[in-house]
């Protein structure tokens, strides 16, 4: 919950202070600090105490017991400014910062008294927000020292003190408030981002190579009006994660999330992106990261990275999340150098190494995928692939040992083919993507 608190205090508490009657007198001094028993006092406040007021267009109201005297201190004809020269200088509006996503100070503010100076309407310029809760708080003697600057007083000239009768500490009321939890978010890629095509990443993005992974994502069609929601957080889930952090069902925040619409606004601490970054289409365009080799995990664990969206109210409400979306892998590797192995004793070539640009499914490797051609353009027949690797799932299980049936002189050996045309089992990476064909025929070297 966000809350506002407007004080009626002296400078000796401390923090914010909203009507904040100093200990000094016009002339920075100190006033008299005799007993006052005819003082003028706050009679009432509205909104009522523990109200919810149903329209965002609200202002507080302090009523006194008498009128307020009308002197250059008192004016409401005049802007804010840092010092103590009018009233207005030292009330203030202030969200709480530990709830809000970007206080930035007090909210502006307007005053105004009615014809007979008994009451003050302080209006925040900016409105109030559903959802919210507002407290007013009065300063009590004690706090004070029952010192309160001898500029702000009643007509017949009775200084300011507390009611007694009417406690001063705090008056709280709310705009809107629900329980109830946010609608869920539809979610899809950026339809901005450069990656993205008909709401697909574009083909070659992720390799399982990547150190970390930067989707760039969307929740569609936001109301910017809408002061229901506060923000929303970004989960994922990968092979890093996967039996190892996160909750119970191995999803876990991610805390890299940056709105794209406002790159310098606050983040929360918690990775809350904040609704009010929505772009001009009613999109809120951001991006989340995630590091450690995502798509590789242990013991040679691979896999997707699944994504899931949740809507903040201003509550602090949780509401249920997207359906999931999943970035994988999509980059097809290629054929990047074959070269000579081993030779039998006449010097014909038993052996040929032949390396990918990422790891290979090792399921996939068979002399079904490979075709050897010699000078002549035929096939040379072979008998046996294998990964030279030892770890399956490895980010070095990138070369294929491919075996000769029969050796064969380095000059009649010509070209390697991956996944030719007749292919009948063709190999592929560990996310099933297949050779990238402008990369599948190499000299042999």
């Amino acid at each position: 919950m966000q809350y506002i608190s407007i004080r009626l205090v002296s400078i000796a508490l401390f923090g914010a202070a909203a009507i904040m009657v100093s200990g000094c007198d016009s002339n920075g001094g100190s006033p008299n600090n005799s007993v006052v028993t005819d003082s003028m006092q706050i009679a009432n406040v509205t909104p009522d105490v523990g109200a919810d007021l149903e329209s965002t267009d609200a202002s507080i109201t302090v009523t006194f017991t008498d009128p307020v005297v009308e002197n250059e201190y008192t004016r409401t004809d005049v802007e804010a400014t840092s010092g103590n020269r009018h009233l207005i200088d030292v009330i203030g509006v202030y969200p709480d910062r530990a709830k809000d996503l970007s206080p930035n100070g007090s909210l502006p503010i307007s005053l105004s008294f009615n014809d007979n100076r008994t009451q003050l309407t302080i209006t925040p310029e900016r409105g109030l927000q559903d959802g919210f809760i507002y407290t007013l708080d009065v300063g009590d003697i004690e706090n004070s020292n029952g010192v309160y600057d001898p500029r702000f007083k009643s007509e017949d000239g009775a200084r300011f003190a507390p009611n007694p009768n009417f406690p001063p500490e705090e008056f709280g009321f709310s705009v809107g408030l629900s329980e109830k939890p946010p609608a869920v978010p539809s979610v899809s890629f950026d339809s901005e981002s450069t990656v993205v095509t008909d709401g697909r990443i574009e083909n070659e993005t992720f390799n399982y190579e990547d150190r970390s992974v930067t989707v760039p994502l969307q929740v569609n069609g936001i109301d910017d009006s809408a002061a229901e929601v506060k923000g929303y957080e970004v989960y994922y889930r990968s092979q890093e994660q996967v039996g190892r952090f996160g909750n119970d069902d191995q999803f876990t925040k991610a805390s890299e999330v940056r709105p794209q619409a406002s790159p310098s606004d606050f983040e929360d601490a918690s990775g809350i992106v904040p609704a009010r970054a929505v772009e001009a289409d009613g999109d809120l365009d951001f991006t989340a990261e995630v590091g450690g080799y995502p798509f590789a995990g242990d013991g040679g664990a691979y896999g997707p990275i699944e994504w899931k969206v949740r809507a903040v109210s201003i509550n602090n409400v949780r509401g249920d999340f997207s359906d999931v979306m999943t970035t994988g892998d999509n980059t097809r590797p290629g054929l990047e150098f074959v070269a000579y192995y081993r030779y039998d004793d006449t010097g014909d070539v038993e052996r040929i190494g032949i390396e990918f640009s990422e790891a290979l499914d090792g399921e996939t490797v068979s002399p079904r995928a490979f075709r050897i051609t010699d000078d002549n353009g035929s096939s040379v027949p072979l008998s046996a692939t294998s990964l030279e690797n030892a770890e399956p799932g490895g980010r070095d299980d990138t070369t294929v040992e491919v075996t000769l049936a029969n050796p064969v002189p380095q000059r009649d050996l010509r070209n390697v083919v991956v996944n030719d045309a007749g292919t009948s089992r063709p190999v592929t990476d560990l996310a099933g993507n297949g050779v990238d064909l402008s990369t599948a025929r190499a000299p042999i070297r």
